[in-house]
């Protein structure tokens, strides 16, 4: 972890961001720097919702999309947006962490799939956008951005609602190496995440509307300029004049 990377986190102040408490140096590898922050036991946003289905999942979308126009907001790329770097407070709402890869997004960003691996994980690689699953299988530097912030917000939104990950078939049905080429060619070819029907629990019990999922759809145009920004994501209807009776926490 870059001492930029803890800058960048530790001047972060929004209530839908997980607080930075400080740096910890490990006895053992004096190079190596750990961030600390809180300990929320509600765990991620999809073991939340796994215990309470029945809550207003636009809430959660809306908690995110104001943490990461904050973010934006001060030109900073989050760069790894999916749900288990979602956490849910005592409250009930949506804190985004795991901003050790952010970037400021107006200096050159560093390949940060070369500080961990030489290609992304399968536990990553379905939220990324087509541009950066081009920059991987071209070996050049990935560069994550306000637009594939975006595009991973669209597939967190149908993570919230659906209660998978994006492409969750291809992971659950192909080996390691088979599903990471496959969901690489078929987002560089132009797939999506798939709509469930209208049957299905998304649509009966998890309050998905075609609205929402036209925002999706949205997140994930090919064209990184055609994308909406963040602030408009939360103009949206199915965003706006949401009751929220949740109860207000003024410290962790």
């Amino acid at each position: 972890m870059s001492i930029r990377e803890a800058i960048v986190w530790a001047n972060c102040d929004h209530p839908g961001l997980l607080p930075f408490e400080g740096t910890l140096l490990a006895d053992s590898d004096p190079e190596r720097v750990y961030l600390v922050s809180p300990f929320l036991e509600f765990g991620t946003v999809v073991s939340y919702l796994v215990a309470n289905p029945d809550v207003d999942r636009r809430l959660l979308v809306r908690d995110i999309l104001r943490a990461v126009a904050y973010l934006h907001n001060n030109s900073i790329v989050h760069g790894d947006i999916k749900g288990d770097n979602v956490l849910a407070d005592a409250t009930g709402r949506a804190v985004l962490a795991d901003l050790g890869l952010s970037r400021l997004s107006d200096v050159e960003l560093l390949t940060w799939m070369s500080i961990h691996t030489s290609s992304p994980s399968l536990g990553t690689l379905p939220w990324l956008a087509p541009e950066i699953l081009g920059q991987i299988r071209a070996q050049q530097p990935v560069c994550p951005s306000i637009a594939s912030d975006v595009y991973a917000l669209g597939c967190l939104i149908y993570e919230i609602f659906t209660g998978n990950a994006p492409f969750h078939e291809i992971s659950r049905g192909y080996h390691y190496v088979s599903a990471h080429y496959r969901i690489t060619t078929d987002v560089l070819h132009g797939r999506r995440p798939s709509k469930p029907t209208p049957n299905s629990p998304p649509y009966l019990h998890h309050g998905l509307s075609e609205d929402i999922w036209a925002v999706m759809e949205e997140c994930w145009d090919r064209d990184v300029k055609a994308r909406p920004s963040v602030q408009q994501l939360l103009k949206k209807l199915c965003f706006t004049n949401l009751a929220d009776h949740r109860p207000i926490l003024e410290d962790f």
